[in-house]
């Protein structure tokens, strides 16, 4: 009888889920219950077999307001919208960032852009390591020997927090992640920017 009235309800269209709950022995679990769990277990370690995934790191916090939607572009204007990128879009590029395990959080440096070129400085007479991604610990590609060039593929991120807070790291073409300076942690000054190879 008990069954039969679960499946009316069903049918019904009722739902009986109720986000507050919490009972162990009815095995009933509510969302807000389930997500005070998970972040009580934060960080989640990787496991060894997951080592070559990538994960996605959200820190925004519940209640903060969703992303606002990306602005779209006219087609009836003229350009089509190339070179410029509007206000209120730099605003929202100004703070994006990234959250990188055991380092700390990251941020748009601002200025930084595309095709720009950098220079190893020669003063340090170390080979600047180009790795596959953000991460220091990504597979390295290539090195840039003392007194080289690279060109700038995309913006600066610097980090803000963290153990690493200061060390910049910077995309570079045709693919790959360099640090272009490290002095904040101890390090030198990898690269220097320039006007154009010389």
């Amino acid at each position: 009888a008990e069954e039969e009235e679960g499946t009316a309800a069903l049918d019904a269209g009722e739902a009986d889920f109720d986000k507050g709950a919490w009972a162990p022995e009815a095995e009933k679990y509510g969302i807000v219950g389930l997500l005070s769990a998970r972040q009580a277990m934060m960080p989640i370690s990787k496991a060894e077999e997951m080592a070559h995934l990538k994960m996605l790191v959200s820190p925004r916090q519940p209640g903060e307001d969703a992303e606002p939607e990306p602005a779209r572009r006219n087609p009836d204007r003229k350009g089509g919208g190339k070179g410029k990128v509007p206000e209120r879009k730099k605003q929202e590029v100004q703070g994006a960032g990234r959250v990188e395990p055991n380092m700390g959080s990251t941020e748009i440096l601002p200025g930084s852009q595309r095709n720009d070129w950098w220079k190893n400085c020669e003063a340090n007479a170390l080979a600047v390591i180009v790795r596959e991604h953000f991460s220091l610990t990504s597979a390295e590609l290539w090195r840039v020997p003392p007194g080289h060039y690279v060109q700038q593929a995309g913006p600066n991120e610097v980090f803000v927090s963290g153990q690493a807070t200061g060390l910049q790291r910077m995309p570079v073409l045709p693919r790959g992640w360099v640090t272009v300076d490290a002095i904040s942690v101890g390090g030198p000054q990898y690269l220097e920017k320039v006007r154009r190879p010389a």
